[in-house]
């Protein structure tokens, strides 16, 4: 799993990677609250290297449609050569957002939008 800067002089043509991450420390796929973004947890060492944590990779998607079959390649791709489906990271929805947001949003046309 890669992540690009596309900011980088020359790209499209030459490709800076700013992050690789191995699919195999996959931990979780979210959908978030939009139909646009999907967070991905990874496993990782702590700063001292010495426990284990879950970190996030927050994806941002410009067109509809494009997360879910992001969340489907990498639902499909979590699952090792040696395992079946159940072996599979498991997907999950964002219901802390949607809590929070009502919390601070309070006019229900704009809560649609956040």
């Amino acid at each position: 799993f890669y992540i690009m800067d596309p900011t980088a002089p020359g790209h499209p043509e030459t490709l800076k990677v700013v992050q690789h991450r191995d699919l195999r420390d996959m931990t979780r796929l979210v959908k978030g609250l939009t139909s646009q973004d999907l967070h991905v947890g990874w496993a990782a060492l702590t700063a001292w290297g010495q426990a284990l944590c879950e970190e996030f990779v927050t994806l941002i998607c410009h067109q509809d449609g494009q997360r879910n079959e992001l969340l489907g390649r990498l639902f499909a791709r979590s699952q090792l050569p040696s395992g079946g489906v159940t072996h599979r990271v498991p997907a999950q929805r964002d219901m802390q957002m949607g809590a929070l947001l009502e919390g601070f949003v309070k006019d229900p046309e704009l809560a649609t939008y956040a």
